[in-house]
């Protein structure tokens, strides 16, 4: 008899703790109250929490190209600008989704029909971050070819 009540608690206190964890994760997932992308090409520079000169480069470099060739599709909406410190608790999911490990432009597409889709600049982009007009030469094509 004792054996059995032994049992029934445990299997209870089983069931309350996947309860609570199954509930915990549902209420607490990043990912689950992160911003849905909106209706356009979102151009995003991911950060750590401290950057490096290399780091503000890349920011720095993707800003012009986005204000000098962009400005009309920025104004319409139909592109976006955004920073975010991948490390940060409430953007932590990014770096999984797309594959972040250091600073880095994502261009992901919230449009209709491309809705999903997305791609990582960072290789190329730390290669060519000495060279500000090859680099900006290179994020400028991207962009355009992700808007056609």
């Amino acid at each position: 008899m004792r054996t059995r009540k032994l049992i029934l608690v445990v299997l209870g206190a089983v069931v309350v703790v996947s309860v609570l964890a199954a509930t915990t994760r549902l209420f607490w997932n990043p990912k689950a109250n992160a911003e849905p992308l909106p209706d356009a090409l979102v151009v995003y520079c991911f950060h750590p929490a401290e950057l490096c000169s290399s780091c503000e480069k890349i920011e720095k470099y993707t800003r012009e190209v986005l204000d000098k060739s962009f400005a009309a599709p920025m104004k319409q909406g139909r592109l976006v600008w955004r920073v975010a410190n991948y490390e940060a608790p409430q953007n932590a999911h990014f770096a999984d989704e797309y594959q972040i490990v250091s600073t880095c432009i994502v261009l992901a597409d919230g449009r209709a029909g491309r809705a999903g889709k997305w791609k990582n600049l960072q290789q190329e982009a730390w290669a060519q971050v000495d060279n500000k007009k090859a680099f900006q030469d290179f994020v400028r094509g991207e962009i355009q070819a992700a808007l056609k």
